[in-house]
C-alpha cells in the first residue's frame, strides 16, 4: 500500500513538473520582433555596430520595407543604442512595417581636455568636432544600410532619420549637410536623400540661422519649450554660431513650404528627448504615414498644454547648455558663454559676466583680429546682472547713442 502511494505521489510530482515545464508562458509581443547586431565600421580603434529590428510578419516578403535609423542620445559623451526606453519605439515601428536600425556613432565630449573648452572659440570648435563626427558616423552606418538593400528587402529612397537629444541633433545636422552639400555629406551616394527626419529636442548647429541651400525633406520635431539642455529656439555665441533648436528650424522650414510636423509641449523640459518615444507613438507613424510615405505636403503645428497654466518659455544661453551637458567646465572662466560678442565703430565690445580670468581672456581677444555684427544682439537686451566693460574711446560715444546701459563699466586695464 505504502509501495503504491509512493509510486502515485511521484507520478504526480512529476506530472506536475513537466506541466510547470512544458505550460504556455504569456507571449508578449515583442517575441514578434527580430534583433540583430552588425558591427559596420571600425574608426580609430572605435568598433561601430547596429542594432536592426524587423518584424517578418509585418509585410509581405516581396515588399521593399522602409527604415528607420536612430541616433541615441548622451550629450555626445556617451550614450547606449539599446537603451529600454528607446525599446518600445523601435518595436512599434518593426509591427508597421520598418526597418529599425539603432546605431553607435563615436561620442567625442566624453573624453575632451579641459583645456579645449575654456574659450568661446575652443567650445565652439570642441562641439563642432563632436556633431561633426557623429554625423559621419551616422552618414557611415546609413550607407552600410544601403548596400544591403537587397538582401534585406528594404527601400533605399524610404530611409528616415530619428534621433533623441544629441542623436536629434546629429540626424538634423545630417539632413542640413546633406541640403547644403557640406563635404561631409560625399559619404553617401550622389542623390540621396533622406525620406523624413524624426527629432526628439534637437538643432542644427550654425553660425546664423539655418537656411536651405535646397528643399529638404520632411521632418517632425518634438520639443519642449523650457528644455534646458537642447535649446528651443536657440544658444548663440558670436560670432561664432550655436545651436538653433526645434521653433528656429520649424520657422526656417515654413519659409520654404516644406512639409513639417511641429510638436511643442507647453513648460516642458528635456524629457521630450525620450517621452515621445512611448506617448506620441501614434503621432509618429501618422506622420511618417502620411508626410513620409505618401507624400502629402502638410504642415501641421500642435501645442501641448495644461489649462490654466502660464506659458513662460526660458531663456536659453551657450552657458545653459554647457551647465547642463558638460558640468565639469561650466566653471571655466569665460567671458561669452553667457552673453554674445558684439562690434561697435571697430572697437571690440564683450558683454559679459565678471568672473574670475575674465580679464585674462579679454587680453586674449584684443591681440586678434575679430569681425563681429553690429546688429546681433543690442545692448538694450543685456540683463540687469550682467556688466558691459568695453573699450575706453568707445564709453562716450556709446553712452551718448543711448546704447549702453547705465551700468556699464570700463576696467582699468583697459
Amino acid at each position: 500500500m505504502d509501495k503504491r502511494r509512493l509510486l502515485l505521489v511521484c507520478a504526480l510530482l512529476g506530472w506536475f513538473c513537466l506541466s510547470a515545464c512544458v505550460r504556455p508562458e504569456r507571449v508578449s509581443v515583442d517575441r514578434e520582433i527580430r534583433k540583430e547586431r552588425l558591427v559596420f565600421a571600425v574608426k580609430e580603434g572605435d568598433t561601430l555596430s547596429l542594432d536592426k529590428y524587423e518584424c517578418p510578419s509585418a509585410l509581405a516578403a516581396d515588399s521593399a520595407r522602409p527604415v528607420m535609423i536612430f541616433a541615441f542620445g548622451g550629450g555626445f559623451k556617451g550614450g547606449d543604442k539599446a537603451a529600454q526606453r528607446y525599446i518600445p519605439y523601435f518595436e512599434r515601428l518593426a509591427r508597421n512595417g520598418f526597418v529599425v536600425v539603432s546605431t553607435d556613432y563615436r561620442t567625442l565630449l566624453g573624453d575632451v581636455e579641459p583645456d579645449r573648452m575654456a574659450t568661446p572659440a575652443a567650445f565652439a570648435q570642441s562641439l563642432t568636432q563632436a556633431i561633426d563626427t557623429a554625423v559621419a558616423d551616422f552618414y557611415t552606418a546609413t550607407r552600410f544600410v544601403i548596400e544591403r538593400a537587397r538582401t534585406w528587402n528594404i527601400d533605399p529612397a524610404r530611409i528616415v532619420a530619428s534621433g533623441s537629444s544629441a542623436g536629434a541633433i546629429t540626424v538634423l545636422q545630417a539632413e542640413y549637410y546633406l541640403a547644403n552639400a557640406a563635404s561631409l555629406s560625399a559619404a553617401l551616394p550622389d542623390g540621396f536623400n533622406y525620406a523624413g527626419v524624426v527629432a526628439f529636442a534637437g538643432a542644427v548647429l550654425e553660425c546664423e540661422a539655418p537656411r536651405w541651400a535646397k528643399r529638404p525633406c520632411p521632418m517632425m520635431l518634438f520639443h519642449g519649450d523650457a528644455d534646458p539642455v537642447v535649446p528651443y529656439e536657440k544658444a548663440v555665441i558670436e560670432p561664432f554660431g550655436g545651436l538653433w533648436g526645434s521653433a528656429s528650424i520649424a520657422g526656417s522650414l515654413e519659409a520654404m513650404d516644406v512639409p513639417c510636423y511641429f510638436y511643442r509641449v507647453a513648460n516642458a523640459g528635456h524629457e521630450i528627448a525620450d517621452l515621445p518615444m512611448v506617448r506620441n507613438q501614434y503621432d509618429v507613424l501618422s506622420f511618417l504615414s502620411r508626410c513620409v510615405l505618401g507624400r502629402e505636403r502638410l504642415r501641421i503645428e500642435t501645442l501641448e498644454a495644461v489649462p490654466g497654466d502660464s506659458i513662460a518659455p526660458m531663456r536659453f544661453t551657450t552657458r545653459d547648455y554647457i551647465r547642463n551637458n558638460l558640468p565639469e567646465y561650466s566653471s571655466l572662466p569665460s567671458v561669452s558663454f553667457h552673453e554674445p560678442f558684439v562690434e561697435a565703430g571697430g572697437e571690440l565690445v564683450i558683454l559679459q559676466s565678471p568672473v574670475r580670468g575674465d580679464e585674462q581672456f579679454l587680453g586674449r581677444l584684443r591681440d586678434e583680429p575679430f569681425q563681429g555684427d553690429a546688429g546681433a544682439e543690442p545692448l538694450d537686451e543685456v540683463d540687469d546682472e550682467v556688466d558691459v566693460f568695453i573699450g575706453r574711446e568707445k564709453v562716450e560715444l556709446l553712452r551718448s547713442l543711448g546704447e549702453l546701459p547705465r551700468h556699464a563699466g570700463v576696467p582699468d586695464e583697459l
